[in-house]
C-alpha cells in the first residue's frame, strides 16, 4: 500500500499536467487525432500505459490509440470500476485516486488516478498496469529483506536473480 500510494501522488501530477496540456492544445487548435498521436507517442516511450479524457457528458474522445471507445458512467452497476470518476464530471471532486482493481472492459488490473478537467467539465484520467506498480513492490520488498538479513552477523551477502540469470537484488555498496 505504502508503495501504490507513493505512486499515486505521481499520478496525481501527471494527470493534471495532462489537463493543463488538453486545455492549451485544444485552444492553440489541435485536433483531437493529432493530440491522440502526440499523447499516444508519450505513453509508447514511457511507463504510463494510459490516459482517457471525456468531453462534457463522460465520453472519452481522447485515449491512447488503439484502445476502444468508452464513456463514463456514473452507474456503480454498469461499471464497478469506472464510475468513480464521475464525481469529476460533476464537479463534486477535483481528484480521484483509485486503487489498484480489475476494470470491465478487459479484466485486466490497472491503477487509475483522475482529475477535473481545468477549462471545462471533463475526467482526465491515467492510468497504469498494475504489473508495473507490483514489480516496484516486490523489488522494494525484496531489496528492504536482504538489507534486515545481512544486519546480522551470520550471512556475508545475498543475490537473487531472474530467470534470465540477471540480477534482481543484491546487498547494498557502502555508499548508498
Amino acid at each position: 500500500n505504502e508503495v501504490e500510494d507513493f505512486f499515486a501522488q505521481h499520478m496525481i501530477v501527471s494527470a493534471q499536467l495532462l489537463s493543463d496540456y488538453i486545455e492549451i492544445a485544444e485552444k492553440a487548435g489541435l485536433g483531437a487525432d493529432e493530440i491522440n498521436r502526440r499523447l499516444t507517442s508519450i505513453t509508447d516511450k514511457t511507463v504510463l500505459d494510459e490516459f482517457w479524457v471525456t468531453d462534457e457528458k463522460g465520453h472519452a474522445y481522447l485515449h491512447k490509440i488503439g484502445l476502444p471507445n468508452f464513456t463514463f458512467s456514473p452507474s456503480a452497476e454498469q461499471q464497478p470500476q469506472a464510475h468513480e470518476f464521475w464525481p469529476l464530471l460533476t464537479g463534486k471532486a477535483d481528484i480521484v485516486v483509485q486503487r489498484a482493481r480489475k476494470r470491465e472492459i478487459d479484466n485486466e488490473t490497472f491503477k487509475y488516478v483522475g482529475v477535473r478537467g481545468m477549462d471545462k467539465p471533463r475526467i482526465v484520467q491515467v492510468g497504469y498496469n498494475a504489473n508495473y506498480i507490483e514489480s516496484i513492490e516486490q523489488k522494494l520488498g525484496i531489496q528492504r529483506a536482504i538489507d534486515n538479513l545481512l544486519d546480522s552477523e551470520d550471512i556475508e551477502a545475498i543475490f537473487i536473480f531472474n530467470r534470465e540469470i540477471n540480477i534482481i537484488a543484491a546487498p547494498r555498496s557502502n555508499n548508498q
